[in-house]
């Protein structure tokens, strides 16, 4: 196995520990559409007869889930709080993206008027669970009766289950049955009551694996003998996951208004764009063939390739359109993107003044995030060739026609708009004025102008914009955990330069 391939893993075993959080959402749905599951299940299905094999399969995915478990929770906790249907909007719209994708590879299978049951069976059964009744959270004290440690390690059985079945929330099943805020309590008294808490978590887990390789060895024997009848029960159970988490959710926690629908709606956009990014990267085979046929772009999903390829050609278009008039004032502003060296003055400029010092340092978190994140780590991982290096292809007759800016490094995604977006996106987030959004055009311009100069890909662009908006909604999460720490407090309440000058 290589390094890279249990570094995606490790990403796809992160994404469905998230997807686990979240009640309404289904880790089984999250390993169908990173493409993981059939395999997941066979290796686990497969322990026994090939031990080394399964386990440097799945060691990856489950490393990846208990990190994203442990860094995530709070986080999760917090944007289930203040951002609940902005949340799961992301959610639904990444199970919406995937959908075009599952259907056509069940379509491979075939399809029989029989297999309708598979259709239907499990829709019904994922919307009905929604409209459930909450029993009430059970007790789960140092003082509770020991039946109640049998029940909690059925629970955790049955509860495995939904985590392999697609479409079935396990954390929604724990929240119907009482047993979700008792078993995350449970977690966050470790330190206070660390005896009970562990012996708890422990009975619980140990459910969880007796029902999870039972379940699993249940599927596997479905996939090999009645594969068509499974695929689409699958897909089912994963279309009927998308009104579910709108169903089951719990509406008095939002504060609805014109703000909150435009971005809950942004984030289903979003959700749907990540699921065709998330592909790029699983496809490796696809990929791989496409490279050798000198496609058009280097993606791999037919839709972002011809996104790619038609804004590129839109830009040449309007670059012999304007005769090239506007290509030295938009150089000017991409070059105020290299290494993010406008924002950071900006950032550290705001850090004198004492009324936007907090805007400041949000501004300085989100974009070191984004450094770490875009160049650090998904540069290399995906290592996406810049669109001019085929010679071959139009990028690059583009590229020189637009003036030959020469860029280092990966493609995907672009630093630059991942910069512009922690930065504009943060600011849009602190000033709640009716002309905040014009922040927004920050990202968008620049990301225009890595377009314009064929360095980058539309598709990169759009993966920028998504990892820009993380980075700064993790800012917020970040400094609402370290504000009360002495050092901030006294970098907060450091006299304002024109305090100092006053003097």
């Amino acid at each position: 196995m290589s390094i890279k391939n249990s570094i995606f893993r490790t990403l796809k075993g992160a994404a469905i520990g998230v997807a686990i959080i979240i009640p309404g959402i289904s880790g089984g749905t999250v390993a169908v559409l990173l493409e993981i599951y059939e395999e997941m299940i066979k290796a686990i299905s497969s322990l026994r007869k090939e031990f080394k094999k399964s386990v440097l399969y799945l060691l990856p995915i489950l490393i990846g889930m208990i990190i994203a478990f442990g860094i995530m929770y709070f986080p999760m906790k917090y944007a289930l709080l203040y951002i609940p249907l902005q949340t799961i909007s992301l959610f639904a719209g990444l199970m919406i993206g995937s959908c075009p994708k599952m259907i056509t590879d069940a379509k491979k299978n075939g399809f029989k008027m029989i297999n309708l049951i598979s259709l239907i069976v499990p829709f019904v059964f994922v919307l009905g669970i929604c409209f459930i009744p909450d029993m009430g959270d059970v007790d789960l004290s140092i003082d509770m009766p020991i039946i109640n440690y049998l029940l909690l390690f059925i629970v955790g059985v049955v509860a495995s289950c939904t985590l392999v079945i697609p479409g079935v929330s396990g954390s929604m099943f724990l929240l119907i049955i009482g047993y979700y805020h008792p078993i995350f309590n449970t977690i966050s008294q470790i330190k206070t009551n660390p005896g009970h808490s562990i012996l708890v978590l422990m009975i619980f887990a140990i459910g969880l694996l007796v029902g999870f390789f039972t379940i699993a060895k249940i599927m596997k024997v479905l996939l090999e003998k009645y594969p068509m009848a499974t695929y689409w029960a699958i897909v089912s159970f994963v279309i009927g996951s998308i009104p579910a988490i709108y169903i089951s959710f719990d509406y008095t926690k939002a504060v609805f208004n014109i703000i909150t629908v435009i971005t809950s709606s942004i984030c289903v956009v979003l959700g749907i764009i990540g699921s065709y990014l998330v592909a790029i990267v699983t496809n490796k085979k696809e990929n791989d063939r496409r490279k050798e046929n000198n496609m058009k772009g280097s993606t791999i999903i037919p839709f972002v390739t011809d996104i790619d390829y038609n804004i590129g050609k839109w830009l040449n278009g309007m670059l012999h359109s304007t005769n090239g008039r506007f290509t030295p004032i938009l150089k000017f502003i991409t070059s105020l993107g290299n290494v993010g060296i406008a924002f950071i003055i900006t950032a550290l400029i705001m850090l004198l003044f004492l009324r936007t010092r907090k805007v400041g340092m949000l501004l300085l978190v989100s974009m070191l995030l984004g450094i770490i994140l875009t160049n650090l780590i998904l540069k290399n991982v995906i290592a996406r060739p810049r669109p001019y290096l085929n010679q071959l292809s139009d990028f690059y007759i583009w590229w020189n026609e637009a003036g030959a800016l020469l860029e280092t490094g990966y493609s995907f995604p672009s630093g630059h708009t991942t910069a512009a977006m922690a930065f504009g996106f943060t600011l849009f987030l602190c000033f709640k004025k009716s002309i905040s959004w014009l922040f927004l055009l920050i990202p968008l311009i620049m990301g225009f102008t890595r377009i314009y100069f064929m360095v980058h890909y539309a598709s990169d662009i759009i993966g920028a914009l998504l990892v820009g908006a993380v980075c700064s909604l993790l800012s917020f999460v970040i400094f609402k955990y370290t504000k009360n720490w002495k050092v901030v407090n006294k970098l907060l309440e450091l006299p304002s330069i024109l305090k100092l000058f006053s003097r």
